[in-house]
């Protein structure tokens, strides 16, 4: 039967409620009835405490100081407790915090364009102290010396000193190139290198001392008056120039470009190559005055990493998983032990102990081993899903960050048995959006494929009520039905939850990833599957009763509307079947993939598609009404309110127009590249409600304007929810932001009473489901070894 009726309300929670995905049935995402905050916003809440950690922990002073997705964190070097988090622009510090002075200093990075920031933080409450922009992103470390803070902009293609103490500009100087290694310092001279030239400058001026036209990406090694520096890309050499005045004292021809810094020693150095035609590295022993070969090793397969030199012992780690203990002498191998996969950083040797990370790619494990210096011996060994590439061995206790999946990991392991003493749970990429139901917060997590949750949180004070294991990622948001929530998962399952306790009520497995939110009408379960089915189960046990095959994936969320189903596929069509046995009622072929979610209001079908266009179909037919066409992919699911349809496109611009003739009545751009066409809008409360990479924005319905901001610590992969003045999202943590009169000042503070509106469902589909690994991929590092820079 044709779906021509206003869309239904439920009623199992009252006129205020959400209890599913698109608020109603319909999926008009428009939440009439619930209020959003008044005015600006502020955290009430957050879990995890910190976001996402992205790099390698430093420690001084009895504290552990980490780079977030968002910032910067900082905890007990003794227990690991949690003593403060910054947030730097909602931007990832993917380098180790500089501690120097009472001041952490930290370099964010924009991956989608728009720069760096470096950020002067006080070491004892995280407290913004300056800030410097650079208009280019910038990879390397800057470097601390003497009350000044010296930077290399990378593709800005300028060296920058800063004043520790305030970050006014002492100086800058252009390079002729993309200046890609951290500045090195010594005797008041800056040393870095480009794509093409290493440069000696002034540390008081800038003024250049002189330059040298060699090409190298890896840091400078400074000794003694002499420059140690190893060639990249075309030029397979290593190179010893004298630190006055860059003249060549000597050269040695390599097998392959450098892969790491020279280490130098009392009378050599060390320098290690990657042959690109054999896949094997080799490391060298060169006579430090003359560069004559003392010897030469080569292991059989690439190094990534610079050794590590103790002791007279060259220790080395390969992509095979082997570390290796070379005779700093003659180069014989003393021993070799084979770790759980690639070596990834350089070994840290400290009392009799070699500890190395590495990464095995195959089955996307991280491990850290402790190696007997002497044997090889190994000591104790941990295993998890992803570790970061360098540790840091302080006071008996090995301090390491990993990545599970989405979500991190802050680790204490007792440097003499790997026995864990403290762990601290960090944030991650969600891509469910947030249900509010009777004063709770359920939200699945998608950290691990292999081991994720379905929490519920109370919505004061986000304490956890319970959780349930799934064993697979949740990307789908909880539609909260009848004491009941239903949740889809990566590996294809269905699940359904006791709302009040998380027990499996039961399940039901599909043949392909459930991107697809459910929607829970009259006692049946609609949801989709990547196996290309539509499927209608009941809400009752979860039998099946029936299912209908797409022509491809299905990642867009149904809608229900007057007995129809409606839902989008990757054949590009829009179907309506029937709610009672499946048949198909019609299709609707648009110019590509459907991973927009169908909203149904007054007998019209608004969806988006990745051919750039907005459609409003007849809900009886499908014959076209209108279209509308923007100037990128339309993964966002229409939100329709009063005669309006707001909807994201990838151009970067939210869109509201005449839900009668698609003529636009405004636009804004929002946010990066793409954004706005990933994640959907909700409307409550006057307010369009919208998440860009790492912020949340509301917008007045009438005019667009922007009323009010708020910075996230990660990107925002899913919709808001708005209940009770409350907005709750993923942005890297779980968020709850409410008016700045309205927070309490801190989570252990809960002086609201329980919310009288709720959110059960997602709100409106986002296009996200259709990311899967490349949004994953979107917050790794830039390429700094791109040949044009």
């Amino acid at each position: 039967m044709a779906g021509t009726s206003e869309p239904s309300r439920a009623t199992s929670h009252g006129d205020e409620s959400w209890p599913q995905f698109g608020y109603d049935d319909a999926n008009t995402g428009h939440a009439p009835n619930n209020t959003g905050p008044d005015g600006s916003v502020t955290e009430q809440w957050r879990l995890p405490q910190v976001s996402r950690i992205t790099s390698p922990p430093a420690v001084d002073d009895g504290t552990v100081y980490i780079g977030t997705e968002g910032g910067a964190a900082a905890f007990s070097a003794t227990d690991g407790s949690f003593k403060w988090q910054s947030r730097t622009d909602g931007r990832e510090v993917s380098t180790p915090p500089i501690v120097a002075g009472g001041s952490v200093y930290v370099k964010n990075i924009n991956l989608f364009g728009g720069g760096s920031i470096i950020y002067a933080l006080d070491a004892a409450d995280g407290t913004v102290q300056w800030s410097f922009q650079i208009d280019a992103p910038v990879n390397p470390s800057p470097t601390v010396l003497d009350g000044t803070v010296y930077v290399s902009g990378d593709t800005d293609k300028r060296v920058y000193a800063l004043d520790a103490r305030d970050g006014t500009e002492q100086w800058s100087v252009r390079t002729g190139r993309a200046a890609l290694t951290s500045p090195v310092v010594v005797d008041g001279t800056v040393y870095v290198g480009t794509h093409s030239t290493v440069y000696a400058l002034d540390t008081e001026d800038g003024t250049e001392q002189w330059s040298v036209n060699v090409r190298t990406k890896k840091d400078p090694v400074v000794v003694e008056g002499t420059v140690y520096v190893g060639g990249s890309l075309n030029d397979q050499n290593v190179y010893a120039l004298d630190a006055a005045d860059g003249t060549e004292q000597w050269s040695v021809k390599t097998d392959g470009p450098a892969s790491a810094s020279p280490v130098v020693t009392e009378d050599t150095v060390y320098a290690v190559s990657n042959d690109g035609e054999t896949e094997t590295g080799t490391v060298y022993a060169l006579d430090m005055a003359t560069g004559a070969d003392q010897w030469t090793v080569q292991i059989g397969s690439k190094i990534e990493s610079a050794p590590a030199v103790v002791d007279d012992t060259v220790y080395v780690g390969d992509d095979d998983g082997y570390v290796h203990a070379l005779d700093a002498g003659d180069g014989t191998e003393q021993w070799s032990v084979r770790t759980g996969g690639q070596v990834i950083s350089t070994p840290v040797v400290v009392d009799r102990t070699v500890y190395a990370v590495s990464f095995d790619y195959e089955s996307d494990r991280g491990f850290v081993h402790a190696l007997d210096t002497g044997t090889g011996t190994i000591q104790w060994g941990l295993m998890n899903d992803v570790v970061f590439s360098s540790l840091a061995v302080v006071g008996g206790t090995v301090y390491v960050g990993s990545e599970e999946g989405r979500l991190g990991k802050l680790y204490g392991f007792a440097a003499a048995t790997g026995a864990e003493q403290w762990s601290f749970q960090t944030g991650g990429v969600g891509y469910s959006s947030p249900a509010v139901v009777d004063g709770t917060v359920y939200v699945g997590e998608d950290g691990s494929i292999d081991d994720e949750e379905v929490y519920a949180m109370d919505a004061e004070d986000g304490t956890e009520e319970w959780s349930f294991q799934t064993g697979e990622a949740v990307k789908t948001s909880p539609a909260v039905m009848n004491g009941t929530v239903y949740v889809g998962c990566f590996r294809g399952t269905v699940y359904a939850l006791d709302a009040a306790t998380g027990t499996e009520q039961w399940s039901f497995q599909t043949d392909g990833p459930v991107f697809s939110s459910p929607a829970v009408v009259d006692g049946t379960v609609y949801v989709g599957s990547r196996d290309a089915n539509m499927y209608a189960l009941d809400a009752k046990d979860g039998t099946e009763q029936w299912s209908f095959a797409t022509g491809g994936e299905v990642e867009s969320s149904p809608a229900v509307a007057g007995g129809t189903v409606y839902v989008g596929s990757d054949d590009g069509k829009v179907y309506a079947l029937d709610a009672e046995d499946g048949t198909e009622q019609w299709s609707f072929q648009t110019g590509d993939t459907v991973h927009s979610s169908p909203a149904v209001v007054a007998g019209t079908v608004y969806v988006g598609s990745l051919d750039n266009n907005v459609y409003a179909l007849d809900a009886r037919d499908g014959t076209e009404r209108w279209v509308f066409q923007t100037d990128g992919e339309v993964r966002s699911s229409p939100a329709v309110a009063d005669g309006t349809v707001y909807v994201g496109s990838w151009d970067s611009n939210v869109y509201a127009l005449d839900a009668g003739d698609g003529t636009e009545r405004w636009s804004r751009r929002i946010g990066e590249t793409g954004w706005a066409g990933q994640v959907s809008p909700v409307v409550a409360d006057g307010a369009v409600y919208i998440g860009t990479r790492n912020s949340v924005s509301a917008l007045d319905t009438a005019t667009g304007t922007e009323q009010w901001s708020f910075d996230t610590d990660g990107e925002v992969q899913s919709s808001p929810a708005v209940v009770d003045g409350t907005v709750y999202l993923m942005g890297g943590t779980l968020f709850a932001l409410t008016e700045d009169n309205r927070a309490s000042t801190s989570t252990e503070t809960t002086t609201k009473e329980t919310p009288s509106q709720e959110t059960p469902g997602f709100g409106i589909g986002t296009a996200l489901v259709g990311l899967g690994g490349g949004a994953y991929l979107l917050k790794r590092r830039l390429d700094a070894e791109d040949e044009e820079k």
